[in-house]
Order: structure tokens, then sequence, then C-alpha cells
């Protein structure tokens, strides 16, 4: 499909399906990326050596640029800066670009470029794509303010602020990149042979908890503080495959509510796989084995349409589980390990890791990407 954006045509992504996505067609799409941008860098490079500036401001700006460029094309240490290895850092990248219609400096909203502000005096954003996308992973990465990213980047903060704010929308908007709920809206979408077949056998639920800073009220500042975390929080429940892949994500609670009140009020629906559970009548064949911790001991006796396995706990004035117990708990926690190793994952970016310290109402749109930064690093194998 063919896109105008002043009188030049541009060729979108073909979308994948990532139930069963086409790794090689990824990295296709990011070593051209990749390539596009380092010749693109060479050229900058040039340039900056060559002229003479009056601009002091100017100046400033391309040396930034410069280094940021030879940082993006350095896999330490666009490892180190963003979390991300090259292949997925530039489908990332083309992903922004096709969105924007191929033009790079294009002034951006959340659907994509903004054609009828495309000519205006002073509307031209001074980032490239790639420069965004590693603004806005460096923010996550490390979670330094919005004056600290104006001065590394060499742009105002009100620029700083809408990049991220529209990286953010674009990466989770559209299906473009493979989060929780583009995952779910295709499972939903599937018929029940295929919803079964995309999620497997297994689906391991669980709960995270996220810090937020505390609300200024008192009567949120209660609802949102957890028992379990000590501190105010947000608790948000995943569902992840067998696999290891993100397959659903609830909406962010306040911290107060337990795991088990999350599962019962906030579990995505994913069509005929979630809506197994409440049925006993579920064929042998069609039940799905799922593993959940021990804080949702008691959810088996409403979920009687799916084998349910939660690791067993001790009882009062119990000193130690018999070995049987046990061995089955080794076997339970090795099976759940793949959705801590994701959580771990999510940690490693300090926005969400540390303490969450934008407006609660963005947090879930947050994860949501991560979620979907995580699926593209399994599905290119760099985990």
């Amino acid at each position: 499909m063919l896109r105008t954006l002043h009188g030049k045509k541009y060729k979108r992504l073909s979308k994948i399906t990532w139930s069963k996505p086409d790794r090689q067609e990824i990295g296709k799409v990011a070593a051209k990326k990749e390539q596009k941008f380092a010749e693109w860098a060479a050229g900058h490079a040039k340039r900056v050596m060559s002229t003479v500036y009056e601009d002091k401001k100017r100046f400033a700006r391309d040396t930034l640029h410069f280094h940021l460029n030879e940082a993006i094309l350095d896999p330490k240490r666009l490892r180190a800066d963003t979390g991300q290895d090259p292949p997925t850092f530039h489908y990332m990248a083309a992903v922004l670009d096709d969105m924007t219609l191929g033009d790079v400096s294009a002034p951006l909203t959340p659907y994509g470029a903004d054609e009828h502000k495309a000519g205006w005096k002073g509307n031209r954003c001074k980032l490239r794509t790639e420069h965004m996308l590693h603004m806005y992973l460096h923010q996550l990465r490390t979670n330094n303010s919005q004056q600290v990213l104006a001065s590394k980047y060499g742009i105002d903060q009100a620029a700083v602020c809408r990049h991220l704010w529209r990286v953010e929308h674009m990466l989770g908007f559209l299906g473009m990149m493979p989060t929780a709920d583009t995952m779910s809206d295709e499972i939903r979408a599937a018929p029940k042979k295929e919803a079964l077949e995309l999620v497997g056998d297994v689906l391991n639920i669980d709960c995270k908890h996220t810090r937020i800073e505390a609300p200024s009220d008192k009567e949120s500042n209660g609802r949102a503080y957890s028992g379990k975390a000590h501190t105010t929080t947000c608790n948000t429940l995943f569902v992840c495959s067998g696999d290891g892949m993100f397959v659903g994500m609830g909406s962010p609670q306040p911290g107060r509510p337990s795991d088990i009140t999350n599962l019962r009020d906030n579990l995505p629906a994913l069509g005929y796989p979630t809506d197994s559970f409440l049925d006993p009548d579920t064929p042998p064949g069609e039940r799905i084995t799922v593993n959940l911790d021990r804080g949702m001991v008691g959810i088996q006796h409403e979920w009687k349409g799916a084998d349910l396995r939660i690791p067993h706990k001790r009882r009062p004035k119990q000193k130690r589980l018999p070995p049987w117990q046990r061995r089955e708990n080794y076997g339970m926690n090795s099976d759940r390990a793949i959705i801590e190793t994701n959580f771990s994952r999510l940690n490693a970016y300090q926005a969400v890791g540390g303490v969450y310290r934008r407006s609660v109402d963005d947090l879930g749109s947050t994860l949501n990407v991560l979620t979907g930064i995580v699926n593209l690093q399994r599905i290119m194998g760099t985990i």
C-alpha cells in the first residue's frame, strides 16, 4: 500500500501477524533500516567535520548528534543506553519511520505524521526517528528527568516531552509491535481451534507491582498503598504463554487489592481460552494448564474448566513441607520461571523497575510498549 506526503510516495511495512511472526522478514527490515542510518550518519559526520560554524548553538547540537550517531551504531553502547540489540532497535525505528511516512523530520502526531503542519515555520523536528527512539528507551532505562534529556539531546524540554509521549503512543498503536494488547486482539479474533493453538497448552499468570509516587490526598494514598510491597504501587496482571510471549495484560490497579482479587476482576479476555476457565464441562483435550503463584490460592474453586497448578503452602505451625510437596513445588516454580524472567526484563527499565514518576494514567501504555519490546526480543532470539 502506497501513501503520499509532499508529492512523494512511501510504501508501508507489511503488517506482520505476531501470532506466527516471520523472523527473517523482521530481520531484513531491521538490517535495511540500520544500513540507511549508517549511510546518513557517515554523511552527517562528513558535514560536521567540513563545516565552519558561526552559530555556536547549531555547532553544539550537531556535535551532540555526531556522538549520538556513534552510540547508536555501536552495539555495546546501544545495549548499555537502551537495553536493546541492533535488530530490535532498528526494527522499532523502521516502524516509526513507516508511521511518519518516511519523512524523518516531519512533525509527529500519535497516529503518524502531521501532513497539514509539515510546512509550518519552526515545526520541523531536530531529531531523526532513531534519535527519538533512543531518547525514549534511554529515559525508560535510566528514568532521567526531562531536563537531563534536553541537555543530552540538544533540544528544549517541551520537545522532549512531546517526543517521549508520541513515540510511546506510536509504538503501542496499530499492531506494528507485538504488544500484549496486539497479541490478545489476535487471539480473541481467531476461531476456537486456532485460538487454542496460539495460546498453547500452558499459560502463566502473575501480578507485578510497580512503585508509584505517593498521591497527595489521603484517600488515593490509602487505595494505592500495598501491604505486600510496603509502599504505594499499582498492581498489573500479566498473562504469558508457555514459550515466554506476553499474550495479555490487565489494566493497572491501585496496590491495595490482593493478587487473587486482581485475577478475579481484571483478567484480560482472550476469547475461548479464558472463557473455558469458568466452564466445568470443558473437554479434557481442550483444557489449558495454568501456572499460578501462592497468592492466588482459592481460585481453583471457581476455575473448574482449567488444570490449575499452584505451589503448596505450609499450614499454620508447620515448619517444613513434606518431600513430595517440595518436589512438586520445584517443578511448578521451574515452569513459572519464564514469566519471572520477563518481569526481570521489565525491571531492567528503571521507569517501571524503580519508581514510576509520570502520570499513573500513562502506566498502562508504558507497560504495554515494554511487553512488545520483550516479545520482540524473544522473536529475534536476543533473550
